[in-house]
């Protein structure tokens, strides 16, 4: 903490801590031999979430582009959310979504940008997330 005050050139404030631990969240990675295979793991492993999930339960699926949010929307039988959609497919996409009609939403990064929903319990990353990528 101190090396990052310091660095911040920060002087006098008073420092809050917490403890970060939280033993809810999980992260699992799962390495694949090639595109088709990843793709095959994951429809697997979200329509086996379907079985078994509850009825308030929700989750997201984040792909690189809008190809891939198509593909996968179409595997697991949902609405895909990207910015080439039409506003109207955008409103029903997201409001079957919130709503639970949809216990899944398949997005490019568009969602993340500034919207905060309550609830959801599972997200899975198809391929590896923009943010992981160094620049």
């Amino acid at each position: 903490m101190n090396d990052l005050l310091s660095t911040l050139a920060i002087r006098k404030c008073h420092v809050i801590q917490a403890p970060t631990d939280q033993p809810e969240i999980s992260y699992n990675v799962i390495m694949s031999k090639s595109f088709k295979t990843a793709k095959n793991l994951l429809v697997d492993a979200v329509k086996k979430q379907l079985k078994t999930c509850s009825p308030m339960f929700c989750s997201l699926v984040y792909c690189q582009g809008k190809k891939s949010v198509e593909e996968i929307a179409r595997l697991i039988g949902c609405n895909p959310f990207h910015v080439d959609r039409l506003e109207d497919e955008w409103e029903v996409s997201f409001t079957n979504w919130v709503t639970g009609k949809d216990k899944f939403l398949v997005s490019t990064s568009l969602l993340g940008c500034g919207i905060d929903i309550e609830g959801v319990e599972v997200v899975y990353h198809f391929l590896t997330p923009w943010s992981c990528y160094s620049t």
